[in-house]
């Protein structure tokens, strides 16, 4: 499983909805403890912002198009 695939995993197990944003912080602790580097969850959020994800001020992210 890539970072990305992780990532959109993760997500609705959280909370985070179109109209429900939640906090960075809420995802990285699960994906380090999955073996993903702060590196490896950045890079995944930058190449999926705009299209699946959308990142928000102040440390925030949502899902889109969901």
């Amino acid at each position: 499983m890539t970072a990305a695939e992780a990532i959109l995993e993760l997500l609705p197990w959280i909370g985070a909805m179109s109209n429900t944003p939640v906090s960075l912080l809420e995802i990285g602790p699960p994906l380090v403890g999955q073996g993903f580097t702060q590196e490896d969850i950045l890079d995944a959020l930058m190449n999926i912002d705009g299209r699946t994800i959308e990142l928000l001020p102040h440390n925030m992210v949502r899902l889109v198009n969901r």
